[in-house]
């Protein structure tokens, strides 16, 4: 039996930059990188080199110190502060042995210096020391960004389909942060034109708290109930959450019903941030109520408060995400005087176009350390 021919694997060559100005030198090094299956290119200058680099993303950066034109270290910056190169190995391969170049050049962010004159099997070995160091990182990180993704796509697909809900006029922003986080909404109807909206975060990152999310909203699905109020839902989910939180895990959470029938609203806090409440005429009111946080107490104390529903007025829930950013220095106490301000702006515009408004003033960036939730209820 005669075997058949396998197909040949074409694997891209990894590429190096060579920035230097003696065109001997430079031919050398190209000739022994090409010996050894790398593809070189070839820079006489910082203008060249910086151009070069930016056009094809080579696999790493050979950088000569003098130039004709600047100075190396000083192109080394610049291609580190590109997002396309930030990742990419520089080396230094310069006549300056000195500790003072050799300090300089490693701190800006070169990963090697190596000094002129060289050995050939040297450079080899160092540069390819560094393609594999700089191959692995770049696969770490796709691995990282994969396992993050599935964790954000598996955290979403427990969310509540808000928009499918018409009765319960409610919209929901929410954005999962790069790594899955702990937060949580439901809604739910208790009875016709009577609804429960729920907004909580669970403390901590990762697939633990994702997977604790999805147990929070069983839990209130099972004690959400017509005949009991926030205060006693909660207690009943608390008995429960103890036995499913880690040591020092806790909850926040935000509960509120709308009897729309009787015009009346009932709310609970356990130790989450008051929810917003916006009326027709242009004025705020805070709905706030003493509450102990969820699974940290055996008998946890529990308020529940209530107000007349308005016509025509709108009521915001939201978790931390949605109003701290410690990076920009706003507390949440900031980030809620933003908040209602933005609710006081929109408030005649439809609950959708709100939320994609409020999110670009208040949060137009990448997503953060934080789940951002933000909840939209007309009355």
């Amino acid at each position: 039996m005669v075997a058949g021919k396998e197909e040949v694997v074409q694997r891209e060559q990894p590429s190096v930059l060579i920035v230097e100005d003696t065109a001997v030198m430079a031919k050398g090094v190209a000739r022994i990188l090409a010996m050894h299956g790398l593809r070189p290119l070839i820079a006489s200058t910082v203008a060249e080199g910086y151009a070069m680099a930016i056009e094809s993303i080579p696999d790493l950066i050979l950088l000569d110190v003098l130039l004709p034109d600047g100075d190396g270290f000083e192109l080394c910056e610049r291609l580190l502060a590109s997002p396309s190169l930030a990742e990419r190995p520089i080396l230094f391969v310069t006549s300056l042995d000195d500790v003072e170049s050799r300090v300089k050049g490693l701190s800006i962010g070169a990963v090697d210096f190596i000094p002129k004159p060289f050995i050939a099997e040297e450079l080899v070995a160092r540069v390819r020391i560094h393609l594999k160091l700089a191959r692995q990182g770049r696969l770490l990180a796709a691995a990282q960004a994969e396992r993050l993704s599935a964790l954000r796509q598996a955290q979403e697909s427990f969310l509540t389909d808000a928009e499918a809900l018409v009765e319960a006029r409610c919209s929901v922003l929410f954005e999962a942060a790069q790594e899955a986080g702990g937060d949580q909404y439901d809604i739910v109807e208790l009875s016709p034109g009577i609804y429960g909206y729920l907004v909580a975060d669970i403390a901590g990152h990762g697939i633990q708290s994702a997977f604790q999310a999805s147990i929070l909203k069983v839990l209130f699905r099972e004690n959400a109930s017509l005949l009991d109020t926030p205060s006693e839902t909660f207690y009943m989910m608390n008995r429960a959450l103890r036995r499913n939180l880690s040591e020092g895990q806790h909850v926040t959470a935000f509960y509120l019903i709308l009897n729309r029938r009787a015009s009346t609203g009932y709310f609970a806090s356990a130790g989450h941030f008051p929810a917003l409440a916006v009326s027709p005429e242009g004025e705020t009111r805070r709905l706030s109520a003493e509450g102990d946080v969820l699974g940290a107490f055996e008998k946890p104390h529990f308020q529940t408060g209530s107000f007349p529903i308005v016509e025509g007025s709108r009521y915001w829930l939201f978790t931390d995400g949605a109003l701290e950013d410690f990076a920009e220095g706003r507390s949440w106490n900031k980030g809620f005087e933003a908040l209602e301000s933005e609710a006081l702006r929109l408030a005649a515009e439809p609950r959708q176009d709100a939320l994609s408004e409020l999110k670009k003033s208040l949060f137009p960036g990448d997503y953060g350390d934080d789940d951002r939730l933000v909840m939209a209820v007309d009355a």
